[in-house]
């Protein structure tokens, strides 16, 4: 009886640590469903007016939706494009403080020589919640991040993403989400 009162206190890290307020662990929820991502372009696309006029878009054949099991994901490819820009409803609310995970695929980038731009942003105006810029040539990579949540966002509101990529590349968007 006394062990298992001394032991009482860490029962609830042992199955998740729990949100005081809540009496519940800290829940993983998806930010995307890749099967909704559609293109914007012109005035609905937010870096629209950064773009340089000799660099063609991506169409819609760029677009790939990927399916293994229960895995789902959006290939880019940048076969013969250099830009596009992606949106769909934000799938789910994300509250100001939120931990905010990302996992991004690459091949290996060797044509031309320059930078790309990655950047997901939600809303159609303000700061990206997170852009990530790097040189090319590139290795083979998986890019994962985490950040706060810089403020409150509702399920639909819309969530963008955009590449901006030289040469003849494959991207994979893996996962977007939330913890809290």
């Amino acid at each position: 009886m006394r062990a298992s009162r001394s032991l009482s206190w860490l029962l609830p890290c042992l199955v998740g640590c729990v949100d005081e307020a809540t009496d519940r662990p800290p829940r993983e929820h998806s930010l995307v469903d890749h099967r909704l991502w559609e293109r914007v372009e012109g005035a609905d696309d937010p870096w629209h007016a950064d773009r340089p006029e000799d660099i063609e878009t991506c169409g819609d054949t760029a677009l790939i939706v990927e399916e293994w099991g229960d895995d789902v994901w959006l290939d880019l490819s940048t076969q013969r494009c250099a830009y596009v820009t992606v949106r769909q409803p934000l799938q789910a609310d994300v509250p100001e403080g939120a931990e905010v995970s990302l996992r991004i695929w690459h091949f290996k980038l060797t044509e031309w020589e320059g930078i790309f731009h990655l950047a997901y942003q939600l809303g159609r105006s303000g700061p990206p919640e997170w852009s990530l810029e790097q040189e090319v040539p590139a290795d083979s990579s998986l890019i994962t991040d985490t950040w706060r949540a810089s403020r409150d966002y509702a399920a639909g509101d819309d969530l963008y993403f955009h590449l901006a990529n030289h040469g003849d590349n494959s991207w994979s968007l893996l996962e977007l989400v939330a913890t809290y």
